[in-house]
């Protein structure tokens, strides 16, 4: 991907815009698993004729796109990727967008409060990753986005943002509990009003 911005971008003064991770995480994922090929195949049904840069909001339509292409011409594999793509995206967070003095306090934090700590920091730059969809933190160890932008218009028998779960799992198993798993259990393109994901862990109720 480059070297990435250090620090949480600046937000656009334009609403409409996700981080270049969002994107480039699912390149770099499509191409490890498919190979060149397959990515530039993929790039073309999704009219990604070029690629942000690492420092680069990019509107969220176009990572979109990206996305639900994937899905689309890659069933089989789709969740995988994405899912990769999702803790790359966190790896990248921790190495370049989250202060280390900031994780150091979450490490040696209780789990509550670590957990929340955590959501109000995803909260303040949610647009990185929920663009124009609503961020929400109805439980502790809940996290809920309305009008995911990723999955706009998309419609699927089961929850899909297997990219979100993965990013959220990665985060809160590096500076919460390594114990912790994410699980979608509602998707707004299986009909629900949002996406809900909820973390669990041994002992953790």
């Amino acid at each position: 991907m480059g070297a990435p911005a250090v620090g949480w971008l600046k937000k656009p003064s334009r609403d409409g815009f996700v981080a270049p991770e969002v994107v480039l995480s699912v390149v770099d994922a499509v191409d490890r698993s498919l190979g060149a090929e397959a990515l530039g195949e993929l790039l073309t049904s999704a009219e990604l004729f070029r690629l942000p840069a690492p420092d680069e909001p990019v509107r969220e339509e176009k990572a979109a796109r990206l996305h639900q292409t994937l899905r689309r011409t890659h069933p089989d594999t789709a969740r995988t990727i994405l899912a990769a793509a999702g803790r790359a995206t966190a790896d990248l967070v921790l190495a370049e967008r989250l202060p280390l003095r900031a994780q150091k306090l979450l490490h040696n934090a209780p789990w509550p409060v670590a957990a929340w700590l955590l959501g109000q920091s995803v909260k303040q730059n949610a647009w990185h990753f929920v663009g124009t969809g609503t961020f929400g933190l109805p439980g502790r160890l809940e996290i809920e986005i309305t009008d995911n932008p990723l999955l706009r218009g998309e419609k699927t028998n089961e929850p899909g943002c297997h990219y979100h779960a993965a990013l959220f799992e990665r985060m809160f198993q590096v500076l919460v509990d390594q114990r912790l798993s994410c699980l979608e259990m509602t998707c707004g393109s299986a009909g629900d009003p949002s996406c809900r994901f909820a973390l669990f862990g041994p002992d953790m109720g």
